[in-house]
C-alpha cells in the first residue's frame, strides 16, 4: 500500500497534498482528469513569489456579478503558517517559476480547492 508523507506545515501539506498526492489517488481510481478545475482570475491585490520556484498560494476567488469575470484575491501571502487565511481560502493562485511579482489586474492561473460546507 502506497504511503505519502506531508510536510507539518499545514499550507505546506495542503498544497502538496492537492499537487502530487490527490492527482495520484484520483489516477490510481482511473478517473480521466485527476487534477482540480483550474480556471484565469483577474488579480484584485498585488503579490510576490520566489524566483525559480513555482508558487501556490493561497487566495479567495470571486466572481464579477456584472459580466462573469474570475477575480482573486491573494490572502495571507506574508507566511505560510498563517491558518486564519487558509481557513478562508477556496482556491490556490499558481505562479510560474520565473514570475517574482504580479500586478493588480494581471490574470493569473488559479485551482479550485474542495467546498466546503
Amino acid at each position: 500500500m502506497p504511503t505519502f508523507l506531508l510536510p507539518a506545515n499545514p499550507m505546506s501539506a495542503l498544497v502538496v497534498f492537492e499537487v502530487l498526492v490527490r492527482p495520484l489517488i484520483r489516477a490510481a481510481l482511473g478517473k480521466k482528469n485527476p487534477y482540480r478545475r483550474a480556471v484565469s482570475a483577474r488579480l484584485l491585490s498585488p503579490l510576490s513569489s520566489t524566483k525559480g520556484r513555482r508558487g501556490f498560494l493561497r487566495g479567495q476567488l470571486l466572481r464579477d456579478a456584472d459580466n462573469g469575470e474570475y477575480l482573486v484575491q491573494p490572502l495571507g501571502t506574508s507566511g505560510s503558517h498563517l491558518l486564519a487565511s487558509l481557513a478562508e481560502a477556496n482556491c490556490l493562485i499558481m505562479v510560474e517559476e520565473d514570475v517574482t511579482e504580479v500586478s493588480v489586474g494581471e490574470e493569473v492561473l488559479v485551482s479550485f480547492l474542495a467546498q466546503r460546507g
